[in-house]
Order: C-alpha cells, then sequence, then structure tokens
C-alpha cells in the first residue's frame, strides 16, 4: 500500500504535540512518520507548524491545520487528485 511520508522536524517547537502526530500516528496504515533531528528549514521551523510531506514543504497556522492538510495529501506514487 502507498503511503503518504511525512518528515517532522525534531526541533519545531511544536514536533512533538500530540494534536499534531495523534491523528495521524493513529492511522499508521496511509502514513509513514519520520522525526528528523532537522530538515533544514529554519525560517518555517522557528514561526510555524512544517512538515515535509511526500518532500513538499506544508506549513500551518495550528497543529490540528497542518494535520489537515497532511490528511488532504494523497500516497507518494498515486495519481494526483482532480
Amino acid at each position: 500500500m502507498a503511503k503518504v511520508w511525512v518528515q517532522i522536524c525534531a526541533s519545531n517547537p511544536f514536533a512533538g504535540r500530540s494534536d499534531l502526530l495523534g491523528p495521524l500516528e493513529a492511522d499508521g496504515d496511509r502514513y509513514h512518520i519520520l522525526r528528523v533531528g532537522c530538515l533544514d528549514r529554519c525560517t518555517a521551523c522557528a514561526r510555524q507548524p512544517f512538515a515535509l510531506v511526500n518532500g513538499i514543504l506544508v506549513t500551518a497556522r495550528s497543529c490540528e491545520e497542518l494535520a489537515e492538510h497532511v490528511r488532504r495529501m494523497p500516497p507518494l506514487g498515486a495519481p494526483p487528485r482532480r
């Protein structure tokens, strides 16, 4: 099964919050979540919740909003949504 690849920067102040990772980790069949020491996105990291999702920088105003953006992403290798 194709998965959505989510990379979370461990340096981001929002990285460990359950309202970000909890909903995604609960659906482990759909997401592959990697916690990385640094994603070299310091400008985004200092200001807001963010993740690299299938290699694309995704930012949001809150952890809940970021989790929702991630949920909308297609699995890696899946055809784009129309």
